[in-house]
């Protein structure tokens, strides 16, 4: 059973502080809930004052999971949830007053999340990379957690914006340190396994930054496609199918060019399918854009979107690469 006012320790990894960190931290500590810390951990020593409601940790060149579970390992004894955010993201006022209210008021329910919409002061790619991933193409059914959407009872949630009861994580075990994105997947998935509740909530609001298009957003994209087999392979079951449509839709679209050279009938189909997919992207960046100029941009986007993930997919399986070497990841 929790307190009225249970003590939460929010746990920010980063690799700069940079202006979003600074942002993100300054918001934190602002926050009116009165029991709470704030832990923060970078690779390497940073210059970054610390008090009484901040601790500064540094993992080393470690990966995102390990940071969030060094982070558990220290935080208060006191501690009975853990807030989970990213360092270019920052929360509404009352963002921990919401979510705990919702613990406090239903005992079933072991983790919530809610919205990571985009900052009011976002420029033009980073708009149409916050328009792309409404998109149900490129977010699939989770598109909802990119705007303002109904109260739901969901089976995963980003770690940019997550709450987790403290007993739970002791029941179910720390983030898997072996994977270097989706690891609040399965984490989440490890939840419901265990026949817990996770809830989204409309009123646990976080502002987050994206990457801007095109070459950050689709190099993030990339990213996520490494772990898509790993994921698969920790829990290959039938609602996990939906993580192969990636790497299948991209093995499609290159192996079809190959095959277009041998079969003039299978041309036709092929160009035909191409065609559909432009106007499907074109159709959606409208509908999430205000402008012709962000319609064109976002609709672009999309398009590359889709295959983008499914080479990450091949890439991390072929090569075994660990993206942690290689690319930054917040």
């Amino acid at each position: 059973m929790l307190k009225d006012k249970p003590f939460v320790s929010v746990i920010v990894p980063f690799v700069d502080h940079d202006r979003l960190m600074e942002k993100c931290v300054k918001t934190i500590l602002s926050l009116n809930y009165p029991e709470y810390e704030l832990i923060i951990v970078s690779d390497e020593p940073q210059n970054i004052p610390v008090n009484n409601k901040v601790k500064h940790l540094v993992s080393g060149a470690e990966t995102i999971s390990q940071k969030r579970n060094l982070a558990m390992m220290h935080a208060s004894q006191d501690t009975e949830i853990f807030a989970f955010i990213d360092s270019d993201a920052y929360p509404q006022k009352n963002w921990l007053d919401n979510a705990v209210k919702i613990f406090l008021e239903n005992h079933d329910i072991d983790a919530v999340g809610g919205p990571h919409i985009l900052p009011p002061d976002a420029d033009i790619r980073e708009t149409c990379a916050s328009n792309s991933i409404k998109s149900p193409i490129v977010s699939g059914m989770k598109c909802y957690q990119n705007k303002i959407s109904e109260n739901r009872f969901v089976e995963d949630l980003p770690t940019c914006n997550l709450f987790i009861r403290k007993d739970m994580i002791d029941l179910i075990g720390k983030f898997n340190p072996e994977l270097t994105t989706g690891e609040d997947l399965e984490l989440c998935h490890r939840i419901i396994s265990k026949g817990k509740k996770i809830y989204y909530s409309k009123d646990v609001v976080v502002y987050h930054h994206r990457r801007k298009v095109f070459r950050s957003f689709l190099k993030q994209r990339f990213v996520y496609g490494m772990s898509i087999f790993n994921l698969f392979k920790k829990e290959p079951c039938l609602k996990n199918t939906y993580l192969l449509l990636p790497p299948l839709v991209t093995a499609y679209l290159f192996l079809g060019i190959i095959i277009c050279f041998f079969s003039a009938s299978f041309l036709k189909f092929y160009a035909f399918t191409i065609i559909l997919l432009a106007l499907i992207c074109l159709v959606e960046g409208f509908r999430t854009s205000s402008s012709f100029l962000y319609s064109m941009i976002t609709s672009l986007n999309i398009f590359l979107t889709v295959f983008t993930p499914g080479l990450g997919a091949f890439y991390g399986i072929t090569t075994g690469f660990d993206s942690k070497k290689k690319f930054e990841k917040r």
